[in-house]
């Protein structure tokens, strides 16, 4: 027995699935949300296999993008789908096989050497109702039960759909990218708008994806008061919408955090020179580098109590940046960068210095120049040390480099403090 359908089955008797669904993947976006979809759908359902797939541009084949098989993930990997239940799913169809899997699908040798019997797949449709790709389960014994209710996984299909919009967004994005960043003048902006374009976009994808959910809930909890499902029900529906509505609020503020950080980086609605905390500047720049910053790389903070100077402030922030990025750079994802500001009578000082390996002793004397270039050395930004040294010299003050006999940089900002 066949079930494909264009249309969704009500939901009846699925509150606790879909909070269970919920549950699991809140919060979740990328990789780690896909992967907690799949496992999750695999235990509810008992089921063997459940995977997640996009489908490529020839529309013949389709690339795993998380796929759970009998308590491991596996790699991903590309497959043909000629003659498999994937094939009828990727034309847009729901595709239910509760049992006799094999003898519907001959040609399928995989189904075959595996021995799966039953089999689940839903479709990934974009807005304009593109399939982009399909979840689905299968197993090697009948899929009855809880199978027969598509509503439920539907909706969840719907976030795995937004998920994988975000996802091809990204990739557009850094293509865009890649063909603006010709010169090296333009990395650390490339670098930037990079990674607050992915910070924004992570809370906006669980934003996204929510409000579809919210939708579903709503029209579950109509039902239920129309007579149609129990109190049980729509208590199970009330609680998932509320849960929906708070991670869409956290993703809201988090958005909300990226933007200050950003404007306070920019400092787009301030006059060119104003007093300035450059404590304030490093901070917002460490923000917006948070996403480059590996998970073995430790920032240390030694600020000392420094007094407010008049200055740029935003070309104070595109120094902070090119030299903290440089760090970033220098400690090849496992060792620690240290910020320190501190001031005397006549000048403060702020130096940025990592512990990787160092610069060469015959290149210190060009590290400043425009077009200097290292050719596989740590310096990947010899525009922005250049243009970094203009822009200090511009406020008066001066910037120097130190390298320690066994490794590590300093790179030290030396600025006047006005009299009187």
């Amino acid at each position: 027995m066949k079930i494909v359908t264009n249309s969704l089955a009500r939901a009846k008797g699925t509150g606790q699935l879909l909070r269970s669904l919920f549950e699991a993947t809140a919060g979740e976006t990328g990789d780690d949300f896909f992967r907690a979809l799949v496992r999750q759908l695999a235990e509810l359902l008992e089921s063997r296999h459940a995977f997640i797939s996009e489908l490529l541009p020839s529309g013949r084949r389709a690339r795993s993008l998380a796929y759970w098989a009998d308590g491991r993930y596996l790699d991903p990997f590309e497959y043909d789908l000629a003659g498999s239940p994937c094939e009828t799913v990727l034309e847009g169809n729901i595709v239910h096989v509760p049992n006799g899997l094999v003898d519907l699908y001959p040609n399928d040798k995989i189904l075959a050497k595996l021995r799966f019997v039953s089999y689940l797949g839903i479709p990934l449709l974009s807005r304009e109702g593109i399939v982009l790709g399909h979840v689905a389960a299968t197993d090697d014994k009948p899929m009855l039960e809880k199978s027969r209710d598509y509503s439920t996984f539907e909706v969840f299909a719907s976030r795995a759909t937004a998920e994988l919009e975000r996802r091809r967004a990204d990739a557009a994005l850094a293509r865009v990218q890649a063909k603006l960043i010709q010169t090296e003048k333009l990395a650390s902006l490339g670098q930037l708008t990079a990674g607050v374009a992915h910070e924004i976009n992570t809370p906006t994808g669980i934003i996204q994806s929510n409000a579809d959910l919210a939708k579903r809930l709503v029209e579950r909890l109509r039902d239920c008061l129309d007579g149609r499902g129990s109190n049980a029900e729509a208590d199970r529906y009330f609680d998932a919408l509320v849960d929906a509505i708070e991670a869409g609020a956290a993703a809201s503020s988090r958005i909300s955090g990226i933007v200050s950080n950003l404007k306070k980086f920019a400092r787009v609605d301030t006059a060119e020179y104003e007093e300035t905390d450059l404590r304030d500047g490093i901070e917002s720049t460490l923000t917006l580098l948070a996403s480059q910053i590996p998970a073995g790389v430790a920032i240390e903070r030694r600020y000392g109590n420094v007094p407010k100077i008049h200055s740029h402030p935003a070309e104070l922030n595109q120094v902070f940046m090119t030299l903290l990025q440089n760090a970033i750079d220098a400690v090849q994802g496992k060792g620690t960068i240290t910020v320190t500001t501190y001031s005397d009578d006549a000048h403060l000082e702020v130096t940025i210095a990592d512990d990787g390996p160092g610069i060469p002793p015959e290149m210190l004397d060009h590290l400043f120049e425009i077009g200097f270039s290292t050719k596989g050395a740590r310096i990947g930004m010899r525009v922005g040390l250049s243009t970094a040294h203009h822009i200090i010299a511009n406020h008066d003050g001066e910037i120097t480099v130190e390298c320690g006999k066994t490794g590590g940089t300093t790179f030290r900002i030396s600025l006047p403090i006005p009299r009187g």
